[in-house]
């Protein structure tokens, strides 16, 4: 019985350290670039075409490869890139809250046996 408690706690420890390294520094950091890009995309997108708008050509540096970002369409498309950018981001870090409330919940569980 001893023994089995053992081997279950080492596998947990090693499995939580194997996932660990990948997982949540993954997630962690991916999650947060994507929703800061993803805003400051937008808000670039946005200072672009009012630029445009205004008739200033604005000399910022928005890049989506084969879309020249003059037209109302383009413009369009890189606000909704943007947002599929913060979007994505912010699934990842629901992702690494759920793996982190996983890891306490089945540490929790092998306190309780």
């Amino acid at each position: 019985m001893k023994v089995k408690m053992m081997f279950r706690r080492f596998m947990f420890y090693l499995m939580t350290f194997l996932t660990g390294i990948f997982v949540l520094p993954f997630t962690g950091l991916l999650s947060s670039v994507m929703m800061v890009g993803g805003v400051v995309c937008f808000v670039l997108v946005m200072i672009k075409y009012m630029g445009l708008l205004i008739g200033f050509n604005l000399p910022l540096s928005i890049v989506i490869p084969g879309i020249e970002m003059y037209s109302t369409a383009a413009f369009m498309i890189a606000i909704v890139i943007s947002i599929l950018i913060y979007i994505g981001g912010r699934y990842l870090y629901g992702l690494n809250n759920a793996y982190i409330a996983w890891i306490a919940k089945m540490k929790n569980r092998m306190v309780e046996i």
